[in-house]
């Protein structure tokens, strides 16, 4: 139905579900409690990937949305990577380095 909807209004999709999921299968599992966002008697034992909370993004998670919704306007591959270099020298990402 989504699908007809988008074609009929000639919107984009950036399916962001699909991105995070290839995404997640490139990082490896890390044990020990997740942190999940208004839960608090979860029992997971990986800790999370691409958010903070099991909900907000972190900065992977972000980096993935962004790369997602260039590749959905259009944006050439070899273009996404260059901003995905300058992403990680942006000041958010320095800042945690220290």
């Amino acid at each position: 139905m989504a699908q007809i909807v988008l074609k009929e209004k000639k919107c984009l999709l950036a399916d962001l579900d699909k991105d995070m999921r290839e995404t997640l299968k490139t990082i490896p599992d890390v044990k020990g409690m997740p942190e999940i966002f208004g839960e608090r008697s979860n029992k997971g034992n990986v800790k999370n990937k691409l958010t903070k909370d099991g909900c907000h993004m972190n900065a992977i998670g972000n980096k993935m949305m962004g790369s997602g919704i260039l590749k959905a306007f259009g944006v050439p591959q070899e273009k996404v990577a260059a901003f995905a270099k300058e992403w990680r020298s942006t000041p958010a990402s320095r800042a945690k380095k220290k």
